[in-house]
């Protein structure tokens, strides 16, 4: 088994150098503009002395969490459970019964009648889930979903933690550690990323993450007439996803790799995070791209 540790965090010595003459100036207008999360971090009532368990699976939504699901109920008892995004769709559900839920994709706040109809219609589906949950959980969305999540959530069992996370994202690997470090969250890049941060400052000591395949690099297809990006997805038939919002175009390929670059970087500095906090962060997906973090079995 390789050590996440040793992963190599940057390719070039002289660009990490020069990212990091630039944004070592940049971090403490980044903490000062968090400083209210990162006090509140300190003191929320969904601190570690609350938690009666120090185990917790994080169910990211890859392809190989439903071959996962058989050995997830069998385990149920022994975790708690950090779900994302569209897991409430899940006919597991209401059988795992997470006691948290990290939504960060701005299409949970956003107005349903800007999406594409697909998705709007997922949307719609996981509000009226959650309002359906007879068991006690956390939702954490961030600030900019407040106005919109007040009037989607109707449920007593839910509270809903407002995050706040970072609109710049680091190119210093240096920095951006740094930033994890002062109790700054990750920017928005991946919802797995978010919620393996969240698991770590709930206090939890053995995490495990299953689901993050993270291979969707090998789905982005590009029309071969109109040069328009899209990631092919499988839902009885083939057909291209181009953009969640309506009219507007898929992404660029090299934007797209970018932040896929960018996603990868995160999971490797969650990953280190994690290791100085003494947490016990391991990679139980069937399978997963993902380097930085040490395989464990489910």
């Amino acid at each position: 088994m390789a050590d996440s540790q040793n992963t190599m965090m940057y390719y070039s010595r002289k660009k990490e150098i020069k990212n990091f003459c630039v944004e070592i100036f940049i971090l403490p207008f980044v903490v000062i503009s968090d400083l209210w999360g990162i006090i509140k971090q300190r003191i929320n009532k969904y601190n570690k002395s609350n938690i009666d368990s120090d185990s917790l699976m994080v169910l990211a939504t890859g392809p190989s969490l439903s071959k996962a699901m058989p050995k997830l109920t069998q385990c149920s008892n022994k975790y708690k459970f950090m779900a994302v995004n569209n897991f409430p769709l899940s006919e597991h559900f209401f059988i795992l019964k997470p006691s948290y839920l990290c939504l960060i994709d701005s299409m949970y706040w956003r107005n349903i009648n800007e999406l594409e109809l697909s998705v709007s219609k997922n949307v719609e589906k996981v509000f009226k889930i959650l309002n359906d949950v007879d068991w006690e959980m956390t939702l954490f969305v961030p600030v900019q979903g407040t106005k919109s999540l007040f009037k989607r959530i109707k449920n007593r069992n839910i509270t809903v933690e407002f995050i706040r996370c970072p609109r710049y994202d680091f190119d210093s690997v240096t920095v951006a550690a740094w930033s994890l470090s002062l109790g700054v969250l990750p920017p928005r890049v991946n919802v797995a990323v978010t919620a393996i941060y969240l698991s770590v400052i709930l206090g939890y000591k053995n995490i495990k993450v299953v689901g993050v395949d993270m291979n969707r690099i090998k789905d982005l297809e590009v029309d071969q007439e109109s040069n328009v990006t899209g990631m092919r997805l499988y839902d009885g038939n083939k057909f291209y996803f181009h953009h969640k919002f309506k009219n507007r175009q898929g992404w660029p390929v090299h934007i797209r790799l970018m932040r896929e670059s960018s996603t990868f970087k995160w999971f490797a500095l969650v990953n280190s995070y994690s290791k100085n906090k003494g947490v016990n962060l391991c990679n139980a997906s069937e399978y997963s791209f993902i380097d930085s973090i040490d395989r464990c079995e489910l």
